[in-house]
């Protein structure tokens, strides 16, 4: 059994695995960075950390955050970094079995296969599941590492 966080992008539903998912904050305060890649749309300050926030829609080449006092900030770590997912919303947990999880993602496209873990079947919909430590290259997670270094 996978236990899944739903959340909205770009009118698509994506899951992530709970267990990359620390917390679902709402939108405040975002501050710019100079010169950051354009990815990521700022930090932000959550019970004394120092937090990058990545357009997830812009990551994944889905769009562009719109409205982002209405968005939610889905907090997740990797390579020892704590990074604040931007989405639409976030909207659901929900328990999938393996059996429900296709691998192949081969048909969708406009995203980066890298970043796809799978594809759930539900009653009414698929779910496209992100594979949290794929979503940034190696390259990429250097340079937030190195802004996160700047702002702290």
């Amino acid at each position: 059994m996978n236990k899944i966080v739903v959340f909205t992008c770009a009118n698509q539903q994506y899951g992530i695995d709970i267990q990359h998912a620390h917390s679902i904050e709402r939108v405040f305060d975002i501050t710019n960075i100079p010169h950051a890649p354009q990815f990521i749309k700022g930090v932000i300050h959550l019970r004394g950390e120092i937090i990058p926030i990545i357009d997830l829609k812009k990551r994944l080449n889905i769009g562009e955050a719109e409205n982002v006092e209405q968005m939610k900030i889905i907090i997740v770590h990797m390579s020892d970094v704590a990074i604040g997912l931007l989405v639409d919303d976030a909207t659901d947990i929900l328990d999938i079995e393996d059996a429900d999880i296709e691998a192949s993602t081969h048909f969708i496209a406009n995203i980066d296969q890298t970043t796809l873990k799978g594809v759930a079947k539900l009653e009414d919909k698929l779910l496209l599941l992100l594979d949290v430590p794929s979503i940034f290259k190696r390259d990429e997670m250097i340079k937030i590492k190195e802004i996160m270094e700047d702002e702290t």
